[in-house]
């Protein structure tokens, strides 16, 4: 695992030095896990992903260790054989992780300045791209280019940023937060529990679900298939919207409130008290209705991980895509005239109330067009339709962002891209404070009224 300053295999520096010119390239180099296993085919929902990175950055204003991290990250890769593999087509032009031990991409870039106080006062926002190297998906597929890669910022003033970017047909926000815990685990020697990295098994069992027989060809009630034109538009309309209108805070919501808000449900009775975080995004979804253009109909995308439903046959601990949407649609008036507590309510009684048997449905829909080789003509309604009066939500409450302790303690504040889509994320707060933190993409205007 000794870094050597090579370049094959490795993405160029170049825009990571260049964005600061206090910056300056240490050590470059391919971690290897040392181990191998049989090639993974890319399930349909992985490919409905795309092959496109998105990076977490954590912030250790303590420190971190180069050397240390280096060596931890080898063991840890050893439970996760397709994070170090290579993504190949085959005869049939289906794409698959070769597991073959490339190595994942390791960089040390020194800085001769202090590090930026980055926190909730001062979110990372724009200068995230400072930070991690930005991967496309034709950049990925037969070729030399690792599927995640970790660069290590290190301040003068010991500070540091760890940067971490899989690409997402590798995995989803929760199997990524796994992996870093594991990574913990790892680096403070204790043993790294086995991954579910079977991918193959997620596509057989996707081939006995109902829609995979062709009953919903043309999409279903989750999931569109578009035509070329509607298409590209809608992309044209993302495209447009993430460069040019869409904005992102991050608003904490303070222990004392959330408190508040559980005295008001209780004064009124009735039904279940509401989880605090629950409540926060019931605050966030009224804010920004409230900014939104028209006073028709609101479509709420609330994300779930099937890895959490006991019926749906995905273990916990699956290695891959397993995140589902279910799309509820309230009234602007109704939104405006709930208490905070019923809004939480009736957000959580929508995702609940939405059958497994039916997200699993989509996943034998996105088999049959994965073999068709027709999943790109396929979008989520909930994404479609934050581009008019949408919201996706996803509340990453029990996520362990701030349990990642690499040699030097917890991190001091997390943080991630925004989508090309309103979107309302809500994480728990930093070590020592109490509350929730909301990071929040949407129109300028919408996130006024939130603050």
């Amino acid at each position: 695992m000794m870094c050597l300053r090579r370049r094959t295999g490795l993405p160029t520096m170049t825009a990571l030095t260049a964005a600061d010119p206090l910056a300056s390239p240490a050590a470059r180099c391919l971690v290897h896990g040392g181990s191998a296993c049989a090639p993974q085919y890319l399930t349909g929902l992985d490919l409905l992903m795309t092959n496109a990175a998105s990076p977490g950055l954590l912030v250790f204003p303590q420190g971190l260790d180069a050397d240390a991290l280096r060596h931890s990250l080898g063991r840890v890769l050893q439970a996760y054989p397709a994070f170090t593999g290579r993504l190949r087509r085959d005869g049939d032009g289906h794409v698959f992780v070769d597991c073959n031990d490339a190595g994942v991409a390791f960089e040390v870039v020194r800085h001769r300045g202090a590090m930026p106080a980055f926190g909730q006062g001062r979110p990372v926002g724009s200068a995230l791209g400072r930070y991690f190297e930005r991967t496309f998906g034709w950049q990925v597929v037969d070729r030399d280019h690792p599927l995640m890669s970790v660069v290590l910022h290190q301040f003068a003033d010991g500070g540091a940023l760890l940067s971490v970017t899989a690409t997402h047909s590798l995995c989803d926000g929760a199997s990524f937060w796994t992996f870093m815990l594991d990574w913990a685990r790892a680096h403070a020697g204790q043993p790294v529990p086995a991954a579910d990295v079977d991918r193959n098994a997620l596509i057989r069992f996707s081939t006995r679900q109902p829609h995979f027989e062709g009953e919903a060809d043309g999409g279903s009630r989750l999931v569109r298939r578009t035509a070329w034109l509607e298409r590209w538009q809608l992309l044209a309309r993302f495209w447009w919207q993430y460069v040019a209108r869409l904005d992102k805070a991050v608003v904490r919501i303070s222990a004392q409130q959330i408190a508040a808000w559980k005295d008001e449900t209780r004064r009124q009775g009735g039904e279940e008290e509401p989880a605090g975080g629950d409540l926060a995004i019931a605050h966030a979804v009224r804010a920004l209705s409230a900014g939104m253009r028209g006073t028709g109909t609101r479509d709420l995308g609330l994300v779930t991980d099937l890895r959490m439903r006991r019926d749906s046959g995905i273990g916990r601990r699956y290695v891959g895509n397993a995140l589902a949407r279910e799309l509820v649609r309230l009234g602007a008036h109704e939104i405006a005239e709930s208490d905070i507590g019923t809004l939480a309510r009736c957000l959580r009684d929508g995702l609940e109330r939405v059958g497994t048997e039916d997200l699993l449905a989509d996943l034998g829909l996105m088999e049959l067009h994965r073999r068709r080789h027709t999943v790109h003509t396929l979008m989520t309604e909930s994404s479609i339709r934050a581009l008019d009066s949408g919201i996706v939500i996803n509340n990453c409450a029990r996520l362990p962002m701030y349990r990642v302790d690499l040699g030097s303690g917890s991190p001091s504040w997390f943080e991630t891209a925004r989508p090309p889509f309103r979107n309302v994320l809500l994480v728990p707060t930093p070590p020592g404070v109490d509350g929730y933190d909301l990071h929040v993409t949407a129109l300028p205007h919408e996130l006024q009224a939130l603050r």
